[in-house]
């Protein structure tokens, strides 16, 4: 989705056939639904079934424990489209407007020089700790610990059906973890629309500076909001709504 570039012929024309001679189509989000439905047609065939998290998996992570504060973004970073700078002119003015409040920026992933060059440039090198490429269990211990986790789909105001539809799975980690966030994404993305329905964070744009540093603050000042609806993103609930389609597509 972050590739600007459309599909070749051989690849549209492969998908069409494919759509075209199957009973179902699932897709996890609502936005690349539509896109499908403008691509292809198959509009009866085309059913939203989301990404989510294992609560099973969950159950078992422990929290890692840090010496400050912590606030996390694990994944990837493709820029300029999905970006950290965002991010960090927030917390540049978290660090400038609340000298008071302890904190540290943790990021793991493999865009480490990436990441590190733009703290660096931000002034805010010695609150950025790199943590590297490490394992997913490593990753969600972090993710318990933390403060606030930090979700970024695209930075764009003005988002493509492709870019509104990114729900990145980093999400569902912090929702089934109970962690508090921040879900950086264009205005009425699936997103901001996902982080509506459950509760327990914030939801911002890329070009909201002042209201991710407002976030940032009352997360730390323990004024998260509260959860409502979080186990709608269950695999276990989640399921269901899969079981139906299966069920429609063989009858």
């Amino acid at each position: 989705p972050h590739d600007s570039k459309p599909p070749s012929r051989k690849v549209f024309d492969c998908e069409r056939r494919l759509l075209n001679t199957a009973n179902a189509v699932t897709i996890v989000t609502e936005s690349w639904a539509r896109q499908l439905q403008i691509m292809f047609g198959n509009d009866d065939k085309i059913s939203v079934i989301s990404n989510g998290y294992d609560p099973v998996e969950l159950a078992d992570i422990r929290a890692d424990s840090f010496h400050n504060p912590s606030i996390l973004y694990s994944g990837q970073f493709y820029p300029p489209k999905r970006a950290v700078d965002p991010l960090l002119n927030g917390l540049r003015q978290v660090s400038i407007n609340r000298p008071d409040l302890k904190w540290v920026f943790n990021y793991f992933g493999p865009d480490s020089v990436y990441v590190s060059k733009a703290a660096a440039e931000s002034g805010l090198g010695d609150r950025v700790v790199v943590h590297g490429v490490v394992s997913r269990t490593s990753s969600l211990m972090a993710c318990r610990g933390s403060k606030l986790a930090v979700v970024i789909s695209s930075v764009n105001e003005n988002a493509s059906l492709s870019e509104m539809g990114i729900v990145t799975g980093k999400i569902y980690e912090a929702i089934g973890l109970r962690t508090p966030y921040i879900a950086i994404g264009p205005r009425g993305s699936d997103l901001h629309s996902l982080c509506d329905s459950v509760g327990g964070g914030f939801v911002r744009t890329g070009a909201d500076s002042d209201g991710i540093a407002e976030c940032v603050s009352r997360t730390l000042d323990g004024l998260a909001p509260a959860w409502s609806n979080a186990d709608v993103c269950a695999w276990t609930n989640v399921v269901h709504r899969l079981s139906d389609v299966l069920e429609s597509a063989v009858l």
